[in-house]
């Protein structure tokens, strides 16, 4: 009895706070979902808060019961009330996952995929440009068909796209390149590669300083670092192509007297441990003990070098070592139907930009240390040199 009234007063004071992220899914499971909950739709309205609300979540790192009951809501609606979405609302389920780092379970992706695939002959400028920004976030696994469908209509419409959203669109699918079996082809890299060349040489030009209205800093960025990806792949036959589309971008650049490291760094480091963290000064002294006499740079980054157009966490220079204190952000967490999350280090996936950084730097004999959440809360139980050794196979 006496048990009964402690967990009792446990989850009431838990659910007291839950608005005030406090974690309560630490006091009881996470499968304690209302019934009641799970039947009931979802608006377009609620999707779209939810999305609005996904970089609040970001920075405390929680998963409030309230989020929890909402996601069991999204993934156990009736199949007709998502036969019913149009194009632009359907895309928006998948922002909605990618933006709160999350892959939906593989029943309910079968399932809503194919209802996303039939609706790409539908899709505008506006369209694609919403698929393309998710698409570099997520590393969700679409089918094969999918993706024929999606690069098919793609291929069709692309000289007809702004283009910025032709940036977007190559770019994601280089962030991608190079470990899908279902990646694009040569031949229609190619096509993209020279399509999206000569759109940016027709650019018309304002004056020098301020960019036109349709072209903005972040894509070209990424685009330029999606080519370096592309640089480092076998396929050389493209090498020409590649040059002369990051020429046009480098003109546009020297034009408007913008470089690499302006315009924002397309990591986000408003999630990042803060060096004041005891946990990051224990890592910093393993670190010093472990490759004695080698320096250690922390922030170290470098526009114009392949890989470090953003800043690393540490580098230690005579190791060739990379040192990521990576934020949830970087990690997307399986999404269970009754709206749990798993949260373990064996369950995260790490995101597209940082799998094809991690391999760019790896061609140049560097390699990767990524401290994730969980890594980070058992440091003190941690053999880095064996971590090195288990993520540099």
């Amino acid at each position: 009895m006496l048990l009964r009234w402690f967990l009792f007063f446990t989850f009431s004071s838990c659910c007291c706070f839950a608005e005030a992220a406090l974690r309560c899914d630490t006091f009881f499971p996470q499968n304690l979902i209302s019934p009641s909950l799970v039947d009931d739709s979802v608006s377009s309205e609620e999707i779209q808060q939810m999305i609005a609300e996904s970089r609040k979540s970001l920075r405390e790192q929680s998963f409030r019961v309230s989020y929890q009951e909402f996601f069991a809501r999204v993934l156990n609606q009736p199949a007709e009330a998502y036969e019913s979405l149009s194009p632009q609302e359907s895309l928006a389920y998948l922002t909605l996952f990618a933006r709160w780092r999350l892959l939906p379970s593989d029943k309910w992706s079968a399932f809503f995929l194919q209802i996303v695939e039939r609706q790409i002959f539908e899709w505008s400028n506006e369209s694609f440009l919403t698929f393309a920004l998710q698409r570099k976030l997520t590393p969700l696994v679409f089918p094969e068909s999918f993706v024929a469908s999606y690069y098919q209509r793609l291929r069709e419409i692309f000289p007809s796209l702004n283009v910025t959203t032709q940036l977007e669109t190559l770019s994601a699918e280089l962030y991608h390149d190079g470990e899908l079996k279902h990646s694009l082809s040569t031949e229609d890299l190619s096509f993209f590669i020279r399509v999206l060349t000569e759109n940016l040489k027709n650019l018309p030009e304002s004056l020098p300083g301020n960019l036109p209205a349709n072209l903005h800093i972040k894509p070209v960025k990424e685009m330029y670092r999606g080519l370096l990806f592309l640089k480092n792949d076998v396929r050389t036959s493209l090498t020409y192509e590649i040059s002369l589309l990051i020429e046009q971008l480098e003109r546009k650049l020297q034009y408007y007297n913008i470089s690499l490291a302006d315009g924002g760094k397309s990591g986000d480091t408003r999630h990042r441990s803060s060096p004041d963290d005891s946990r990051y000064q224990i890592l910093e002294i393993d670190l010093q003990l472990l490759f004695r006499g080698s320096e250690l740079i922390t922030e170290y980054s470098d526009a114009q070098l392949p890989g470090f157009y953003d800043a690393v966490d540490i580098l230690v220079v005579d190791a060739r070592l990379v040192v990521e204190w990576d934020g949830g952000h970087h990690y997307f967490r399986p999404l269970l139907m009754d709206g749990s999350i798993l949260n373990e280090q064996d369950d995260l996936v790490l995101r597209p930009l940082d799998r094809a950084r991690d391999r760019l730097l790896r061609t140049q004999g560097y390699r990767i240390l990524r401290i994730s959440p969980p890594l980070a809360n058992q440091l003190h139980n941690l053999d880095i040199e064996t971590l090195i050794n288990e993520q540099n196979p």
